[in-house]
């Protein structure tokens, strides 16, 4: 995705190399954020943010403990994070005490979905279930990053994520409700 050239240049703080990174890197950050935010101008906000972070901090990527992809995609996920907490908007969030837990199968239906179906549905999820399932089905997470990073214990995100399986398998493969809800 970026050359390693383009990463000596920021380090440098050379504006070319850091707008080479911007062009390489801003429609990875743009959709990563987009899974976590769904207002434009928020998205907007949380990457210049991120971009800012990434600048002043060229300098701590080391490529030895993984790609570039990564460590900007972390930084990504933790910025929408960090808007999301400021707007409290991970109020969907139930610890396990209050919860049963119902786990959904795999199915041969989820291969049929294109990405459009995905982030339709993404979209209609409630910010709790959507922001762990975010996390820990497309961007890899495990139960225990999820917790540290949300503030909430490892048995809350399971949870969470099995709630948010649930609600995706009710809302996609029950057709009826699907219509009544405008989700397909």
């Amino acid at each position: 995705m970026v050359e390693k050239q383009t990463i000596i240049l920021c380090r440098r703080g050379k504006r070319d190399g850091q707008r080479k990174l911007y062009q390489a890197c801003a429609p990875y950050v743009y959709s990563t954020i987009k899974r976590y935010i769904w207002d434009t101008e928020d998205i907007r906000d949380t990457m210049q943010e991120v971009f800012a972070n990434v600048f002043k901090n060229i300098k701590n990527f080391d490529e030895t403990k993984g790609s570039f992809n990564n460590w900007i995609r972390k930084i990504a996920v933790n910025q929408a994070l960090m808007l999301i907490r400021k707007n409290k908007q991970i109020s969907h969030l139930i610890p396990l005490d209050e919860t049963h837990n119902n786990t959904v199968g795999s199915s041969d239906k989820y291969e049929n979905l294109s990405r459009e179906d995905v982030d339709k549905i993404l979209e209609k999820v409630p910010d709790g279930y959507r922001i762990v399932f975010t996390m820990y089905v497309i961007d890899g997470y495990d139960h225990k990053e999820i917790a540290e990073l949300l503030n909430i214990k490892v048995e809350t995100s399971r949870s969470q994520l099995a709630r948010a399986k649930k609600w995706i398998h009710f809302h996609l493969f029950d057709n009826e409700k699907s219509k009544a809800y405008g989700l397909l």
